[in-house]
């Protein structure tokens, strides 16, 4: 198989046009489209002989402005002097485009903010009397509600105590590895923190607190999920033939760790891992197990809270204030989420087991629902060398 293609990340644009009747109606006739759209078209055209054909043309959009195309254009506030209007670019904003407008309409007021968190990417340009300016703000709280229209709020997903939901029917062929993980599971030790609730937003001192416990609990909880996996055969060492044990023993039991719910007690704990939930604890624990085995093999890693985070960022990613692996030499900012990544390969194999559904969740590539631990810790080993195009290369089946 190829390289799988990237989900794509989109920029939100916030336009803001202001200057005189005649001006701003001159623009409108000039750049918005019949359908009520800004038609990037008829701002810079795109050679004849580009139409009909894919790569050559997307490549040319991107040179010439900024992105590929625009989507989900909305006029938010129009007077007869001001237009303000929000819309979605792939991965960048439309920079050219806003260099042509302000070059064919001097006398007019332009403001473009622009945000795609996924990369942490703020941008601002403006442009008055002339004199363009182009600035990264930052992703502060105030400039993401000014350019999304409306205060940021935390879902409830993280508010409210989680609830478990029905399952769909397993098929048939899973039936004794969920009856085994059960049986297993009964006494499994439960990982209770000092303080309950959604770490990122926690008071620091709590975040804290929590951190030091994690930290100090990690033999404590190693050596519960060695008790565990002994009942399957497995062996818990920094070893490779650990590393095939449980690339094998997650393809055919973790699943069964995983629940369904509305919410998430894994990122809240609430409720309690108890009861239904016991397998969470597990998933805890292989990410402790997980993250001590990447720093055995690159001893420069280390455990820390992330807090790496724009402050616009830090009521929405559920990895802020919890337990990270950093220390990659050769990009200071990249970090191992051992807990979130287990979680989701657990989702991930749970959503194969069903009868009647189709997966809904998938993780790419392929081959990490087979190798996912064996896969994860070589590309983390390579990443802590400097080798990211090797890194990446683990992450691709071939």
């Amino acid at each position: 198989m190829g390289e799988p293609r990237p989900m794509t990340n989109y920029c939100t644009n916030l336009m803001e046009v202001e200057g005189s009747t005649a001006d701003l109606a001159a623009f409108r006739a000039a750049c918005i489209h019949d359908n009520g759209h800004l038609d990037f078209e008829a701002i810079i055209p795109m050679p004849g002989i580009l139409r009909g054909t894919d790569l050559e043309a997307r490549d040319w959009r991107v040179a010439n402005w900024g992105t590929d195309y625009l989507m989900d254009f909305t006029i938010r506030e129009e007077t007869g002097t001001r237009l303000v209007a929000e819309f979605a670019t792939p991965w960048s904003p439309a920079d050219q485009i806003y260099h042509e407008i302000a070059r064919r309409f001097p006398t007019l007021a332009i403001t473009v903010s622009a945000i795609e968190e996924g990369n942490e990417f703020s941008y601002r340009f403006s442009s008055r009397a002339g004199e363009v300016k182009e600035e990264e703000p930052g992703l502060t709280t105030e400039f993401m509600e000014h350019v999304e229209g409306a205060p940021r709020e935390v879902s409830d997903f993280y508010l409210v105590p989680a609830e478990l939901k029905a399952e769909p029917t397993t098929q048939f062929r899973y039936w004794p590895a969920k009856r085994r993980v059960r049986r297993a599971l009964r006494g499994y030790p439960v990982y209770k923190p000092p303080h309950e609730g959604i770490a990122m937003l926690m008071p620091d001192v709590h975040a804290r607190a929590n951190f030091k416990h994690f930290v100090s609990q990690r033999t404590v909880r190693t050596e519960a999920l060695r008790r565990f996996l002994s009942q399957f055969g497995v062996s818990l060492e920094f070893s490779e033939v650990t590393k095939s044990l449980l690339d094998a023993w997650l393809a055919s039991y973790g699943a069964f760790l995983y629940v369904r719910e509305k919410g998430s007690s894994y990122h809240s704990r609430l409720p309690a891992w108890e009861g239904a939930r016991l397998g969470l604890n597990v998933i805890h624990d292989l990410a402790v197990f997980l993250g001590d085995f990447a720093i055995q093999e690159s001893p420069g890693l280390h455990w820390e809270m992330y807090t790496d985070v724009p402050a616009g960022l830090q009521t929405q990613d559920d990895t802020f204030q919890n337990p990270v692996i950093a220390g990659f030499p050769n990009n200071p900012r990249s970090r191992f989420d051992p807990l979130t990544d287990i979680h989701k390969i657990c989702n991930a194999l749970r959503h194969r087991t069903y009868m009647w559904q189709r997966p809904m969740f998938r993780m790419s590539p392929q081959s990490l629902y087979t190798h996912f631990v064996s896969k994860t810790l070589s590309r983390i080993y390579l990443q802590a060398r400097g080798d990211e195009a090797g890194a990446n290369r683990v992450m691709i089946d071939q």
